[in-house]
């Protein structure tokens, strides 16, 4: 039996990946605002989406997006 790495028969090791970082001033919505508006929230994550810094997190066991610059 012959074992390989699954990224390396999908060629994914030739691949560049392409690494994304948030900027400060992407964030102007703070953690702070987002837990005075949703005191629930739970996994709350800040990330990026289609180059927008957004916020993601379970609410009453739904997942909610919001914008990172307003909210």
């Amino acid at each position: 039996m012959v074992l390989m790495d699954i990224d390396y028969i999908h060629s994914d090791s030739f691949v560049a990946v392409k690494k994304q970082s948030l900027k400060p001033e992407q964030v102007q919505y703070s953690f702070q605002q987002l837990l005075a508006e949703h005191a629930q929230a739970k996994n709350i994550e800040l990330g990026l989406m289609l180059k927008q810094a957004v916020y993601r997190f379970s609410l009453n066991k739904e997942k909610v997006t919001i914008s990172a610059k307003d909210g």
